[in-house]
């Protein structure tokens, strides 16, 4: 039985026996704030308290994106000193993801950009639609970093590590077929029977004993980066000393502004920086 529902501004929830369907409903592009993770994280806490639900699908609302990453508006409103809190809370949203005790899909119907990639690679399965999905971790061309995490379970996920190169050292695009082949998404559907698939499984993973389910999934994960705990300090490190560059504030402006970066600094003569 299906039992619709709006669990915050930015979500729809739907409950489809033991699983909860949370969709991203953000419009035009499901562009992340800081209201938006506040809204995500705590819902997935008070799900994971829920005895009734045992497994969790993000999906999103929109055709073209299931998330096109953090809201360059509002990163630009915000102080300088408190710009941070945007990148902290989307590692935090996937710290929760990866720690989570309960099976968890993404259904990746269109791009899963930058941001909305990262919350995919949280989740323990992804299913991507095989006509409209993009997936980027491409922060190297905003003058970021995608951190040691974020490197290491992409590269022990993938087959191709030649496809890994490319997406973090060129910030390249990958379509649905690539990312399948290379190994990371999990399944290759079409659009318009990706909830369903996506559903048919997480109805599967929620027969599973969760206490085994959690530990293991953590075994695994810490099979792919290390220590969980450690890996994230140094990559908040690694990221933040990189926003802290020009390089980043010149590239995140330039994506805001929609212009080309400069990353090449003009010289005077005498060979000193402008």
């Amino acid at each position: 039985m299906t039992a619709p529902g709006i669990a915050a501004p930015f979500l729809r929830e739907s409950i489809e026996g033991q699983t909860a369907f949370l969709t991203l409903n953000r419009p035009p592009a499901n562009s992340l704030n800081l209201a938006f993770f506040e809204q995500l994280r705590r819902r997935l806490a008070e799900i994971e308290k829920n005895p009734g639900i045992r497994a969790v699908i993000l999906s999103s609302a929109l055709p073209k994106y299931f998330s096109s990453g953090i809201d360059l508006d509002e990163y630009s409103s915000l102080a300088p000193k408190d710009r941070s809190r945007l990148f902290l809370e989307l590692i935090e949203l996937h710290r929760q993801l990866c720690r989570y005790t309960k099976p968890t899909i993404a259904a990746i119907n269109g791009y899963a950009l930058l941001g909305g990639w990262i919350i995919a690679m949280g989740c323990d399965f992804r299913f991507i639609a095989q006509e409209t999905g993009k997936i980027s971790l491409s922060e190297v061309r905003l003058g970021l970093t995608p951190s040691s995490i974020l490197i290491a379970t992409l590269a022990r996920m993938s087959a191709k590590q030649s496809l890994v190169k490319e997406m973090i050292l060129t910030g390249r695009a990958v379509r649905a077929p690539e990312a399948f082949e290379g190994g990371l998404v999990d399944r290759l559907v079409p659009g318009v029977s990706l909830a369903q698939k996506a559903l048919d499984f997480a109805q599967n993973l929620a027969q599973l004993p969760l206490n085994a389910y959690a530990l293991t999934k953590l075994c695994y994960r810490e099979s792919l980066c290390g220590d969980l705990d450690e890996i994230f300090q140094k990559s908040t490190k690694e990221f933040i000393s990189a926003l802290n560059h020009w390089e980043a504030q010149e590239g995140l402006d330039a994506a805001w502004k929609k212009r080309r970066p400069k990353y090449v600094r003009e010289e005077t003569t005498s060979g000193v920086a402008k």
